[in-house]
């Protein structure tokens, strides 16, 4: 007989009250699901030895599809995974020209989770692990890396800044610097005025910064990132077919990145209705090059998430 902690099984039991997945003790519950739990172990065992992933959950409402991202991110943490997701949303985009998917990047980033902090925000905590234990010259051959991405130079300006500000105590620094990596500055003026750096995340680099971010979770002792975003289908929903076009391309360049960059420990996790993946009309399927790359080979048989 398996033994749940009393807090545990009456947090579980109110969200299970009004029909919500629970945040913590989603083992407990998966019954009937072992391939697809199968599957995800896999994923992130090839996470752990360095390996990217791509996998993309596809199920009608209420077949479980956040269900098994809850799990994904439970066995994440487990296996020494940050992991960070989002809900899209008309105002939470992958691709925007009116700051849509800058919000998309400072909700997953808001949400970043490990076995530390399993409820999210744990940026502050997971930088400041690496800051206070070493010193300025220590970061620099620490974070060299990071400038193999276009945004790298700015985050490594922007930890330095922040590894000073500890140093002299200087708490809007470090609030700021904080809130740089957050995505939260909307101008390169204000960000410059308060940490001297001439870039910020925005909605052009914010892949990027999810890359750098990747580094560093690495950098802190973790073994990489997955990155969970759910309610796909709002991109369906796009009525403007210029902007669901340029979506799309933004779905095609993470699979391409993923599959064929030399990043490593970075996952990607995607998850939407039947409609989402093959609407011709609307969906991933209307775009010939995400349907060559998700289309399922008529000569295997597979099993689906739904």
């Amino acid at each position: 007989m398996i033994e749940i902690k009393p807090r545990e099984r009456s947090r579980i039991l109110k969200c299970l009250k009004v029909g919500v997945v629970p945040t913590q003790g989603i083992h407990y519950l998966q019954v009937g699901r072992s391939d697809e739990v199968s599957a995800i172990i896999e994923d992130l065992k090839l996470l752990n030895e360095g390996v990217n992933c791509f996998r993309v959950f596809i199920g009608n409402y209420g077949s479980g599809k956040t269900f098994l991202l809850s799990l994904a991110k439970e066995i994440a943490h487990q296996k020494n995974l940050c992991v960070c997701r989002a809900d899209l949303a008309p105002e939470k985009r992958l691709y925007s020209t009116s700051g849509h998917a800058r919000t998309l990047y400072a909700e997953l980033i808001r949400q970043l989770s490990n076995k530390l902090k399993p409820q999210g925000d744990g940026l502050q905590s997971l930088v400041e692990k690496i800051l206070t234990k070493s010193s300025i010259s220590e970061l620099e051959e620490k974070f060299k890396n990071l400038n193999n991405n276009s945004l790298g130079f700015d985050f490594y300006n922007v930890l330095i800044t922040y590894k000073k500000a500890l140093i002299n105590g200087d708490i809007f620094k470090q609030n700021s610097a904080l809130r740089w990596m957050k995505g939260e500055y909307s101008t390169k003026l204000e960000a410059y005025k308060d940490i001297q750096v001439r870039n910020i995340i925005s909605d052009n680099n914010f892949y990027d910064a999810l890359k750098v971010i990747s580094e560093i979770t690495k950098i802190a002792g973790f073994d990489g990132l997955l990155i969970h975003i759910d309610e796909m289908v709002n991109l369906l929903r796009i009525s403007h077919t210029q902007t669901r076009k340029n979506n799309y391309e933004m779905v095609l360049k993470i699979i391409n990145d993923v599959m064929q960059s030399n990043l490593e420990n970075f996952g990607i996790y995607l998850s939407g209705t039947p409609e989402f993946l093959t609407d011709t009309r609307r969906g991933l399927y209307s775009y010939e090059a995400l349907k060559s790359r998700l289309e399922e080979n008529s000569f295997l048989t597979t099993n689906q998430f739904d």
